[in-house]
């Protein structure tokens, strides 16, 4: 059998474990600082990210708008040409 340990042995040994614990403790934090700084950083990236689509999405509507009131107008001209052709027609048989 093993012999028992010794109460300065047993408080080498704990102190052991705790140096070993300790310097894991530290690792951890310096990763969970990490882990901070690394989401910090993907804020700042979401908040740009988010102004981006807002105004891509703004000049995208406007761009529709005006499109669509293009082709209303140049519609509305077409008619009233062809309506004013037809006027005309109508006039010269007469």
């Amino acid at each position: 059998m093993t012999e028992p340990l010794t109460r300065p042995e047993v408080d080498a040994k704990l102190e052991a474990i705790e140096a070993r614990m300790d310097g894991r403790l530290l690792r951890m934090e310096a990763v969970a600082e990490s882990i901070k700084e690394d989401a910090k950083e993907i804020r700042s990236d979401v908040k740009s990210l988010k102004s981006t689509v807002i105004a891509t999405a703004i000049g995208a509507v406007i761009a529709i708008v005006l499109g669509i009131a293009a082709f209303n107008a140049t519609l509305t001209s077409n008619m009233m040409s062809a309506f004013q052709m037809g006027q005309q027609s109508t006039h010269a048989k007469q």
